[in-house]
């Protein structure tokens, strides 16, 4: 029990932001164009906007949510192949016997 906690506790701590950072989008934007070589030029010119921090958070999420997506889908994607693909499963093994290649 005491150990639950402690990872709990832990693990929400990590996500609050330090208070005594202030927060400069030019430059962060910077660090991310180093790592990812390629970034549209209105997030140079306008980083501070929120249609940009939108499209960023719509391409890279945050760790958490990685996470738990991981942890999920080994549980939603059985739950989805037998009830909203269940009607076309003959289609899908039809699919896996014409396109694989025997070696």
């Amino acid at each position: 029990m005491y150990f639950c906690l402690v990872v709990m506790f832990t693990s929400c701590r990590i996500l609050v932001p330090d208070e005594n950072v202030a927060f400069d989008s030019k430059k962060s934007m910077e660090k991310v164009d180093r790592y990812v070589h390629y970034i549209p030029p209105v997030w140079r010119t306008e980083p501070h906007t929120e249609k940009v921090r939108q499209l960023f958070s719509s391409l890279f999420q945050y760790k958490v949510t990685g996470y738990l997506e991981e942890l999920l889908s080994p549980i939603i994607t059985p739950i989805l192949l037998m009830f909203s693909l269940r009607h076309k499963s003959l289609d899908i093994v039809d699919f896996y016997q014409r396109f694989t290649v025997h070696v």
